[in-house]
């Protein structure tokens, strides 16, 4: 009977520490001010202005919803499990096709994660991301032009995705799959290479 007692007593506290948990871990996401979310002040209130028009206008012409946050620590968070949990809890995308993106720079540890909802995902390779960063992001950013770094990287998701229509879907589907069929010739041709050198 006391061992009973004991593990419902263990269990009981195992799920008031877990409910506590995640409440504190929710309260560590600043509260959405819009498209533009420059929690470290690192833009103009005008640049802030213009990306927000930009972004306001694309979601209305194609219903992909883009953000673009700033913070100024990570507070040693994993920056994947940060970005996924704002986008759970801001909600970013539409409910119903989970088309959010978010831009994610954090300013002291020189991070920037770009997250795709789940319904774009199947338009896009999965290093779309990554590349885009790698290309618009960090070459701006260390040049400490982090207006330009967002609102170029903004301008070339834009140009991917186009208004997101049928025919858009239909142009995305067939570059990804061409985009992988050239990175399969590619490992082919490394393979082979290797091969006859062996």
């Amino acid at each position: 009977m006391k061992n009973k007692t004991y593990k419902i007593f263990l269990l009981l506290i195992v799920f008031i520490i877990n409910i506590f948990n995640v409440k504190t871990f929710s309260l560590n996401y600043p509260k959405a001010v819009g498209y533009v979310n420059d929690f470290a002040k690192v833009m103009t209130v005008g640049e802030q202005k213009i990306l927000e028009a930009i972004l306001s206008n694309y979601e209305s012409k194609s219903t992909i919803e883009i953000v673009v946050v700033t913070i100024t620590s990570l507070n040693g968070q994993n920056i994947e499990k940060y970005t996924l949990g704002l986008a759970n809890e801001w909600g970013v995308g539409k409910e119903d096709k989970d088309n959010g993106i978010i831009i994610l720079n954090v300013i002291e540890e020189k991070k920037w994660r770009i997250e795709v909802g789940y319904g774009l995902k199947e338009y896009m390779t999965d290093t779309y991301g990554t590349t885009l960063g790698d290309e618009f992001l960090t070459p701006l950013l260390k040049q400490g032009k982090y207006f330009e770094a967002y609102k170029g990287t903004v301008e070339k998701i834009m140009k991917d995705f186009g208004n997101f229509t049928e025919k858009d879907k239909t142009r995305l589907i067939e570059e990804k799959e061409d985009s992988i069929i050239i990175w399969l010739v590619l490992i082919i041709i490394i393979l082979s290479t290797i091969s006859l050198r062996m």
